[in-house]
């Protein structure tokens, strides 16, 4: 069996946190602009690994559009499929 070495990484600084806070949101923001989006994208805007998401369109399970040979999810249809799904929450304490 091989050890690997550990290494430590010193915590962000503040700058560090803020500047990597930024390209994250640049990010989502840049997303939020295209209309179309892949797997890879989708999976990140989901929060979820691409195998699920190529899972899900061979069972139909999620809306996609085929473009050229490649899977392609409609941002539109996707929000309204994510409403669809929203469990509602009833208040049981008084």
């Amino acid at each position: 069996m091989r050890l690997r070495k550990i290494v430590y990484k010193p915590a962000l600084d503040s700058r560090e946190r803020y500047d990597r806070l930024l390209d994250i949101i640049g990010g989502l923001l840049e997303m939020e602009k295209k209309r179309f989006l892949s797997v890879k994208e989708l999976a990140e805007y989901l929060g979820i690994k691409h195998h699920t998401i190529y899972s899900w369109v061979s069972m139909k399970r999620i809306p996609y559009v085929k473009m050229g040979g490649r899977v392609m999810f409609d941002l539109r249809d996707i929000e309204k499929w994510i409403q669809d799904r929203k469990v509602e929450v009833h208040k049981i304490w008084r």
